[in-house]
């Protein structure tokens, strides 16, 4: 009950910390808290507890969890992508973390290798433009760090989250 409480404080630290008990502690009381601490002005808190509304395992969430995907805030985003691991069995990691149910690692990298270098015949890539293409992601990896990943934008940006989510 005191964790339940503690997602409205008005200590966003808190309230964070109360979402992500909550989460750990995995009961279904933890529903309603959490709901609420999905609408926090913080985007930390929202993240936190959509992380944590996927780990309590009740599929019903989902449509919610979804709808956050969309949020402006990556945190939130990446909160809940892995709300929705939770919430959905067969998203969970497998084959050395990754997630899915159709391809293995080596099927994926493979398949990858594959488009790109078709991508490449296909526009004719040059020596400068494959330069640029290899700065540019260089650039997104710097401005990760533990709170900042910016793969995760990069992601969004492109469509790819909604295609893996939907």
């Amino acid at each position: 009950a005191i964790l339940s409480q503690a997602v409205y404080d008005p200590n966003p630290s808190v309230r964070a910390f109360a979402a992500g008990a909550l989460g750990e502690l995995g009961s279904s009381g933890g529903v309603a808290p959490l709901t609420h601490a999905i609408g926090d002005e913080i985007a930390m808190v929202r993240s936190v507890a959509a992380g944590s509304l996927g780990r309590l395992g009740i599929k019903e969430n989902r449509p919610l969890l979804q709808s956050l995907t969309r949020d402006p805030s990556w945190q939130v985003r990446a909160g809940a992508v892995q709300g929705a691991v939770g919430v959905e069995p067969e998203l969970r990691p497998r084959d050395g973390g990754i997630a899915g149910t159709a391809a293995t690692l080596t099927e994926i990298l493979t398949a990858v290798v594959r488009h790109l270098h078709a991508l490449v015949r296909e526009v004719d890539l040059k020596p400068q433009e494959w330069m640029a293409a290899i700065q540019f992601l260089t650039k997104v990896g710097q401005t990760c760090d533990a709170k900042r990943q910016e793969f995760i934008l990069l992601s969004d940006t492109l469509g790819l989250s909604m295609l893996v989510l939907r």
